[in-house]
């Protein structure tokens, strides 16, 4: 079975006024920051994958999420083939809305620290990291570089993957999972190599980044995922399809990692 790791789902949209081509009708906020879920399964179809996680994009009309999560349950109703994660904000009544979705039947968890504005060592993520640890659902987190004016700035929000160094050891039965393999230095593949609660997921990576982290941590330990509709499924599976690996490996990427963490 494969299974697509991240997929968001809803409207989301980085301004407030959509940038048009100036020549045609093509409009790139209706095609990258709006997705529902007629719209994924047609992708998914096409990159014949059987499943995909899905979760809200990263805005939130009230910030605690609970109106896009809603849509997230309704939308995986409608379309038994997703599989839904909920999002949540730390800072906005993050444990309330972790345990309404849990009842509501929550699969695993999405965070991003940076479109939140909060560290990984923030208390109140640990609050919510300690329940999806009993719970025993896995965490994706996005990551990715520090830019260096914001390294300078010493900005928390921004989470190379050597930041799930001690969230790992904190909570050593919690599956953690860095979002786009976080593009790491060979220098901090070393320093997660033998930290085995901590997997990969491969969207909108390069060829080599996936390799390296293949290399690195073993295909046990990477997920595949597309970004949809940031990218497409077809391009990101394609990605896994050319790698220089057994079928077994490929197999576990594309999707035996992913049902393992989910008991699916």
């Amino acid at each position: 079975m494969i299974i697509d790791f991240h997929n968001h789902i809803g409207k989301g949209g980085r301004t407030d006024e959509p940038v048009k081509h100036p020549q045609t009708e093509f409009n790139p906020d209706e095609l990258l920051f709006k997705q529902y879920g007629k719209d994924i399964i047609e992708k998914m179809d096409r990159a014949d994958i059987e499943r995909a996680i899905v979760f809200p994009f990263g805005r939130s009309t009230d910030g605690t999420f609970r109106k896009e999560n809603d849509l997230i349950f309704d939308t995986c109703e409608e379309h038994p083939r997703l599989l839904a994660f909920c999002r949540l904000s730390p800072k906005n009544k993050g444990v309330g809305e972790l345990n309404r979705c849990i009842k509501k039947g929550a699969l695993g968890v999405k965070l991003h620290p940076r479109t939140q504005a909060f560290g990984l060592d923030a208390p109140r993520l640990f609050n919510i990291l300690r329940i999806a640890e009993v719970e025993r659902l896995p965490v994706l987190i996005h990551s990715e570089y520090i830019p260096s004016e914001e390294r300078l700035r010493g900005d928390v929000s921004f989470t190379t993957p050597v930041k799930f160094i001690p969230l790992a050891r904190k909570f050593p039965k919690l599956n953690l999972i860095v979002g786009h393999l976080g593009r790491h230095e060979d220098r901090t593949r070393e320093k997660l190599r033998n930290i085995p609660n901590v997997y990969f997921e491969t969207s909108t990576s390069v060829h080599a980044d996936i390799l390296l982290a293949a290399a690195a941590y073993g295909s046990e330990r990477i997920l595949f995922g597309s970004d949809s509709p940031f990218s497409h499924p077809s391009v990101e599976r394609m990605k896994i399809d050319i790698l220089p690996l057994e079928k077994d490996e490929k197999e576990l990427i594309l999707g035996g990692n992913a049902q393992r963490l989910l008991n699916e």
